[in-house]
Parts: C-alpha cells; sequence; structure tokens
C-alpha cells in the first residue's frame, strides 16, 4: 500500500487525506479570505467532534490524539487571529 505504516497492517490513507483537504482549504483561503473565521471554527469543532468520537469508541491510537489536539488548538488560534484582523480592518475603514 502507498498509505501505510511500519507494520503495513494499518492504512493512514485517512491521515493523509486529511492533510490534502488543508491545503486545498489553504489554497481556498488565499483566494478569498473573507469568510476564514467560519471556515476555521468549523474545522476546530469537527475536530473535537472526531477526536470525541474516537474517545467513545476507544480506537484512538496514542499517536494520533496530540496530532489531534494540536490542531485543534492550531485552528482555534487562526480563527482568533482572523477574527483580530477583520476587526481592526473594519476599524480602519470606519475611522
Amino acid at each position: 500500500m502507498i498509505f501505510a505504516d511500519s507494520t503495513g497492517s494499518r492504512p493512514i490513507r485517512g491521515i493523509a487525506i486529511f492533510f490534502i483537504l488543508l491545503l486545498v482549504l489553504f489554497q481556498a483561503l488565499k483566494k478569498n479570505p473573507k469568510d476564514r473565521v467560519l471556515i476555521f471554527q468549523t474545522i476546530a469543532f469537527g475536530l473535537f467532534l472526531f477526536m470525541g468520537a474516537l474517545g467513545m469508541l476507544g480506537d484512538m491510537p496514542d499517536w494520533l490524539f496530540p496530532i489531534l489536539a494540536i490542531s485543534f488548538c492550531g485552528f482555534v488560534i487562526l480563527a482568533g487571529y482572523a477574527g483580530l484582523q477583520n476587526w481592526l480592518q473594519r476599524r480602519r475603514r470606519a475611522g
């Protein structure tokens, strides 16, 4: 398999698809940055639900939790940063 871990038994294709979707998302944000806050919040909420579902099922590998937690925190911080940028731009235009 192309996307397999060292044992070859568990494909990690989902992780590769996740990172490809992130790249596509960032390319779309470069073209239209108006909805950045909403997009980042939606991704963070989706990651939160995904982590909760995996935790309830008990199938989350030990190495996956830090990756998802760091991604979640990163998207929350990005949403806050984008919101602050939007607020500053509106403030400059008004004043």
